[in-house]
C-alpha cells in the first residue's frame, strides 16, 4: 500500500487586509509502495483572489474557488510541494481545505486532509527584534523611522512602505534607559539616547546621533547625571534647531527635576532647571510658531500644563492646572503626553480618576481659548501606563494607551465625535513598558511598542468609520413600567460599506433595540431605535457600545445616561410627640404614609 498525506501548510495567521498570503503544501507517501497517481484538490478561500501559483511536480488546473493539483507518480518516501499566493481584501476568516487521494490503497487516511482557517485583520504587529525604550517618527510620505536599545546595542532601524526594514547598529552601549527620534526639513536623522548603570560614575549619559553632516552617523555626549536621563522629549522648531525636556532620574516613578536643553546653530546648551518638583514623565511638542507647550504629573496636582513665552524658550508662562480635584490612584506609571493643533490649542492624553472613583483612568484634556476641557477615554485601574496623543488640523485626536484591566494595547479616536476604540495587541500591557505613535500625510497611524522583550511595530491604516446623530444619549426619568424611545442614526460617508456587528450597553439591562446587526452601506444612513423600559429601579451611566467591521476589535462608545424616579414618600405628620408618660402607661397616636 501507500500511505500518501498532507504536512500542514505554512502560513502568516493572522494577516493584514491587501496583503498576499502563502500556502505552501507539501504532499508525500511514505510507502512502502510507489503512488503513480496522485491528486490533490483544493478548496480555495471565496474572499480572497489568487495571484499565482506553482508546484515542483505535476500539473495544476484552476477552475472557480477549486485548484487540482494532478501530482502524477509521487514514489516511496518523497514528497512535492505546492505554493499559492493569495491576495487578502477584505477582513474576516479566510477557509482552505485540501485532500489528497491516489489508486493505490491507504492504510491511514487520517491525514489525507486539511483544513486551515486564517483570520484576516486591519492590523497586525510585526516584531522588530528584542528590545527596550523604542521612539518612532514617520515622514509625510510613510517612510518609518524608529530606534531603540538591546541589552548592548543602540538599534535604528527604517522602512519604507510596501517595503522591507533597514537595520542599523549605531553605538554599543549598556543599560540604554531612554531614546527619541526627529527628522528634519532635510530628512537626516537625529537620535537622542540615554544609559545607565548603576555605579559608575557618572551613572548615566546622554548622547545626541546624527548623520546631518555627511549621512554617516556621528555621536555626542551632549548631558552626564549621577542619577540619570528619562522621558527624553524633543522637537525640532521651523529653523531646524532642536529643543529637548528631560528629567534626571532612572526612570518612571521617581521624583526629579524637569531639565531643558537646546542645539541652536550646531552648539548644544548647557542644561536647565524648568520645574523642580518633577515627577515620572514630561512631553514636550513645539507649535508652528515655534513656542513649546510641555505637560508633567504634579504629585497631588494632576496634570501641569506650560508654555514658553519665545521661541528661544528661556522662560515660560505661569503654570496651568488642566483639572481641578484631580485624583490618582497608586500614582505610579504617570505618563502624559502632549500635542497641538494647526490652531496651536494643546492636547493632553493622561491618567487620573473619575468622580473619586480611585483609579486611573484613561482621559483627555483639550483648550480651548482660556478654558481647560477634558473627558474620560477609558475605564482605568489602580495604576497606569503608557500612552501618545496625535491632533489633527481640526482639533480631533488619536490616541494610543496600554489599557491595564484587560491588558491590551488599544487605539482610539474622536474623529467621529463619540470615541471609537480598537484593540491593537492583546496581553500587550505593563505600566513601565514605553509606546510611541506617529502619523503620516495618507492618515494612517504608526505604532511602535514593546511586548515580552520585543519591540513591535503596527501600521494602522487611515480609519473608515460612520458618524451617529446624538454624541451623548440621555433617557432622562423614566418610570418604571413604561418605556421611552431614542433613535439613533448612524451615517457611512466612506468609500466602503461598514459591518455593523452588535449593539448593546454595558452592564445595564432594561434596554431593546430594534436592531444590532446589520449592513450600512457607502453613502447611506441607518437609523437604530433603543427603548429604554425600566422594570425596577435603575441609575444608569455607561456606555452603547457598537461593535463593527468584524475581525477588527472596534467598537464606538456612547455615553448612555438613564435613571427611573425614586419613590417618594410623605409622612403625615412630620413628627409625634407623646409628651411625658408615666411608667407602665402607653398613648398612641396615627401617621399616615402617603407615596407620591
Amino acid at each position: 500500500g501507500v500511505d500518501l498525506k498532507l504536512d500542514p501548510v505554512d502560513k502568516s495567521d493572522p494577516v493584514t487586509t491587501g496583503n498576499t498570503l502563502l500556502y505552501d503544501l507539501t504532499a508525500r507517501t511514505d510507502g512502502p509502495d510507489n503512488e503513480v497517481s496522485a491528486l490533490v484538490e483544493c478548496q480555495l478561500p471565496v474572499n480572497g483572489m489568487v495571484e499565482s501559483f506553482s508546484a515542483d511536480a505535476g500539473d495544476i488546473v484552476e477552475e472557480g474557488f477549486s485548484l487540482t493539483w494532478n501530482i502524477g507518480a509521487l514514489k516511496n518516501d518523497s514528497a512535492a510541494v505546492l505554493k499559492i499566493y493569495l491576495r487578502t481584501f477584505e477582513i474576516g476568516d479566510l477557509n482552505f481545505r485540501a485532500n489528497i487521494s491516489g489508486s493505490g490503497f491507504d492504510p491511514d487516511p487520517s491525514n489525507n486532509t486539511i483544513d486551515e482557517v486564517t483570520e484576516v485583520k486591519i492590523v497586525v504587529s510585526e516584531g522588530l527584534g528584542y528590545g527596550v525604550h523604542p521612539s518612532l517618527y514617520s515622514e509625510g510620505y510613510g517612510k518609518v523611522h524608529a530606534v531603540y536599545g538591546t541589552t548592548d546595542s543602540v538599534v535604528y532601524v527604517s522602512k519604507i512602505p510596501e517595503s522591507i526594514w533597514k537595520y542599523e547598529l549605531l553605538d554599543t552601549v549598556y543599560g540604554f534607559s531612554d531614546s527619541d527620534i526627529l527628522i528634519d526639513r532635510n530628512s537626516r536623522v537625529h537620535i537622542s539616547y540615554s544609559d545607565n548603570i548603576y555605579g559608575k560614575r557618572p551613572e548615566s549619559r546622554l548622547f545626541h546621533v546624527s548623520n546631518i553632516n555627511d549621512g554617516l552617523w556621528h555621536s555626542n555626549i551632549i548631558a552626564l547625571s549621577d542619577t540619570g536621563f528619562s522621558s527624553i522629549s524633543s522637537d525640532l522648531s521651523p529653523g531646524s534647531n532642536i529643543h529637548m525636556l528631560y528629567q534626571y532620574s532612572p526612570g518612571a516613578a521617581f521624583t526629579g527635576p524637569f531639565m531643558y536643553q537646546s542645539k541652536i546653530a550646531g552648539i548644544w546648551s548647557y542644561p536647565e532647571l524648568i520645574y523642580d518638583g518633577g515627577y515620572d514623565h514630561i512631553d514636550m511638542v513645539l507649535d508652528s510658531e515655534g513656542k513649546a507647550h510641555t505637560c508633567f504629573i504634579g504629585i497631588n496636582i494632576g496634570p501641569i500644563y506650560m508654555k514658553s513665552q519665545d521661541t528661544i524658550i528661556n522662560s515660560w508662562n505661569t503654570e496651568e492646572i488642566v483639572e481641578e480635584g484631580w485624583r490618582g490612584a497608586q500614582l505610579e506609571g504617570m505618563v502624559v503626553d502632549i500635542d497641538v493643533d494647526s490652531n496651536n490649542n494643546p492636547h493632553i492624553i493622561y491618567p487620573g480618576g473619575t468622580n473619586d472613583d480611585g483609579l486611573e483612568n484613561i482621559k483627555y484634556a483639550w483648550k480651548e481659548g482660556a478654558l481647560w476641557n477634558y473627558q474620560q477615554i477609558d475605564k482605568g485601574a489602580y495604576q497606569s501606563g503608557s500612552n501618545a496623543i496625535l491632533a489633527e488640523n481640526d482639533g480631533s485626536v488619536h490616541v494610543a494607551y496600554m489599557h491595564i484591566p484587560s491588558g491590551d494595547l488599544r487605539y482610539a479616536t474622536n474623529i467621529a465625535g463619540p470615541w471609537i476604540k480598537q484593540t491593537i495587541e492583546k496581553d500587550a500591557t505593563g505600566w513601565q513598558l514605553s509606546l510611541d505613535m506617529a502619523k503620516d500625510d495618507y492618515g494612517n497611524v504608526h505604532l511602535i511598542f514593546e511586548k515580552e522583550g520585543m519591540v513591535n511595530y503596527v501600521l494602522r491604516p487611515a480609519i473608515e468609520y460612520f458618524t451617529v446623530n446624538h454624541d451623548t444619549i440621555d433617557f432622562g426619568l423614566v418610570k418604571i413600567d413604561s418605556s421611552k424611545v431614542i433613535q439613533l442614526t448612524l451615517s457611512n460617508e466612506m468609500t466602503n460599506r461598514i459591518r455593523i456587528d452588535s449593539i448593546r450597553v454595558l452592564d445595564s439591562d432594561g434596554f431593546l433595540f430594534s436592531k444590532s446587526a446589520f449592513t450600512l452601506h457607502k453613502g447611506i444612513k441607518d437609523s437604530v431605535a433603543i427603548t429604554f423600559a425600566p422594570r425596577e429601579i435603575l441609575n444608569i451611566s455607561s456606555y452603547l457600545r457598537i461593535y463593527f467591521t468584524s475581525n477588527s476589535r472596534m467598537f464606538m462608545d456612547i455615553p448612555v445616561y438613564a435613571n427611573t424616579p425614586a419613590p417618594c414618600l410623605n409622612v403625615i405628620p412630620e413628627s409625634v410627640d407623646f409628651g411625658v408618660l408615666t411608667p407602665y402607661t402607653q398613648d398612641r397616636d396615627t401617621v399616615v404614609i402617603e407615596n407620591n
